[in-house]
């Protein structure tokens, strides 16, 4: 989980900001439709909602709502190296 990895690294989050940083990870993944969070888009969603997150935003539906609308006006940076080119798996019926 692309998310745990970051909050480890910032261990400086106390345990109810980690809960609305995961929280709002969570409904960005599925409202930008990531079914993978090995999918190079949930590494970007994680790196956005961290920084927000980092720059004291502690509300779990504003740190969802401020990375979604980065996403939507195309804002957000991923870090150099970062693919955010997605692919669809194929579910067969």
């Amino acid at each position: 989980m692309p998310i745990s990895s970051f909050l480890v690294e910032h261990g400086e989050f106390l345990p109810e900001i980690v809960a609305a940083i995961t929280a709002a990870f969570e409904e960005c993944l599925q409202t930008l439709g990531v079914t993978e969070q090995s999918d190079p888009l949930a590494l970007a969603v994680a790196k956005q909602i961290v920084r927000l997150a980092k720059q004291g935003e502690r509300d779990p539906i504003r740190l969802r709502d401020k990375a979604l609308t980065s996403f939507k006006r195309g804002s957000a940076k991923p870090s150099p190296g970062v693919n955010t080119t997605r692919t669809r798996s194929r579910t067969r019926c």
